[in-house]
Order: C-alpha cells, then structure tokens, then sequence
C-alpha cells in the first residue's frame, strides 16, 4: 500500500529541504503547500530537481486556525488514494521508536489501528552547541532533548481526523488524555528550538511564532540525551 504526506511552507527553503530529504526515504508521494510563498519563489527549483513532490500555492492563510480547514481537506483527499497519510508543520520529524521498528515504513506496515498519537520532544540548543550546518547529519550536531507533551499530536492517520487547530489534538479527544500519550512507537522530533542563532540565511515567513522561552528555560530542567540510534536518523 502507497503513503503520502504533506505539510505547509511560508519561505523557507532550508527547512523544507530537510523535511523532504527525510520524509521521502518513507513516503510515496509528497505534497508542499505554499502558504503564501513568494511568487516565483527561485529556492525551489534546486528542490523540484532533487525531490519527487507536488507543490501547489494558496494565497496567503495566516497561521493555526486559518489553515485547519486547509489541512483537514488535504487529508481527506489523500486518503482517498493513500493508505497513511501523515501532516505535520516543516520542523516535525516524525520518528519510529528503532527499538520496536526498524524504520517509519515497517511501523506503518505493522501498526495495528487506524491513527497514531505522536509522543513529542523538542530537540535543543545548548550552550557551545554551533549553529546547524545542513552540510551536516541535523542531529548529529543535537545532544538533547526534553519532552513536551503539548507535541504529543495525532498527525499519522488512516482516517480523516476531526483536528483542533493547530493539530495539536482531536476535538473528540480532551486535551488532558492527549498529554498523557505515551509509547506509541512515534516520536515528533520539534526543531524550532534547535537552532536558535542559525547561521543559514532563513526567510521564515510572516506567520513565523516568537519563541516561547518558558519552554526553553523548562526543557533545559528537564533535558535527557537524544538516544544514539535516533541521532543516527537525520
């Protein structure tokens, strides 16, 4: 059975290059959807000729809320041809646990249920730690991670799933029993705090959120090294 997944982008490039390079070692079709990416946008073109993926432009729709409905009709229209089907935001990796499953294909192939909670992490930046290189394995430039159970997200489906916005959860689901996920074999690897002074020129678009240094200042509390066979990922 086929899979597919996609996600949404402002500008930039360096960040979907990445996200494409994992996400097509497991994916049969991709999908980028240009919120409001520049007309023309030239950084694409190197992308279209390095990755397989379909690009489409919609006028700019804001952040969260605003694109909900975007991505709940994108699922359903994929699931239409695909088996799973997996959103998530350009800085979501999305990881199987490689002591249950050797890679994100095996897991889909052997999950049992129709849709999977993410169990969610920030990845950090510590003090000393460089600015990513992209010339460079990501995380083999990361040391730690904390948990961060407001990532705990329902993003891996085979059903189209009634999302709060910002996908954090299901409507159905209270967000309490969201926050107690665990174990699920998938891990969300969040990126926007892993690179805090990057040194790769980033047009990071208008919706682009401010940091939220409560979390980085608790991450840093209660931050466990990333496990060497996750490191090995991306």
């Amino acid at each position: 059975m086929l899979n597919a997944a996609f996600t949404l982008v402002q500008n930039d490039m360096v960040i979907l290059n990445l996200w494409l390079s994992y996400y097509s070692k497991y994916f049969d079709y991709l999908v980028v959807i240009g919120n409001g990416t520049k007309e023309s946008y030239g950084k694409l073109e190197p992308l279209k000729e390095k990755y397989d993926f379909y690009f489409e432009r919609i006028d700019f729709a804001g952040n969260s809320e605003s694109t909900l409905d975007i991505c709940k009709r994108k699922q359903k229209e994929l699931l239409k041809k695909y088996n799973w089907v997996l959103y998530c935001d350009c800085d979501e990796f999305i990881v199987a646990d490689p002591k249950k499953y050797m890679d994100l294909r095996v897991f889909m192939d052997a999950y049992p249920a129709e849709k999977c909670y993410c169990e969610g992490f920030n990845v950090l930046q510590v003090e000393n730690e460089q600015p990513i290189n992209f010339a460079f394995p990501y995380l083999s430039q990361r040391k730690y991670w904390s948990k961060d159970i407001d990532y705990n997200k329902p993003l891996l489906s085979k059903v189209p799933l009634n999302w709060a916005p910002g996908c954090h959860r299901e409507m159905e689901i209270p967000d309490t029993d969201g926050k107690k996920i665990a174990d699920t074999g998938l891990f969300l690897l969040h990126l926007k705090y892993a690179d805090l002074k990057y040194k790769e020129p980033r047009d990071l678009g208008p919706t682009f959120t401010n940091l939220d240094h409560g979390k980085i200042t608790e991450g840093m509390k209660i931050k466990q090294e990333i496990p060497q066979n996750i490191r090995r990922l991306f």
